[in-house]
């Protein structure tokens, strides 16, 4: 899962790829908040979207890569 800013128009992007135990790729899924510059929004919605559809997918416990310390330690 990633996010993103860009300034001009104001509009903050996330999105995220899930794949199986072998690495293969199963979907992806990308949005965007409109009128926002805060990237801890943006980087809590790519982990709440990308738990949202594993969870659609069956899956119950998956492992979650994300690069902002900040997130994972408000989720914990």
């Amino acid at each position: 899962m990633d996010d993103s800013y860009n300034g001009n128009p104001i509009r903050t992007r996330f999105g995220g790829v899930l794949r199986n135990e072998t690495g293969l790729f199963l979907t992806g899924f990308s949005g965007f908040i409109p009128s926002s510059d805060d990237i801890l929004l943006a980087g809590l919605s790519a982990i709440y979207h990308g738990l949202i559809m594993t969870n659609d997918l069956g899956y119950m416990e998956i492992p979650c890569y994300f690069d902002s310390l900040v997130c994972i330690n408000l989720i914990n």
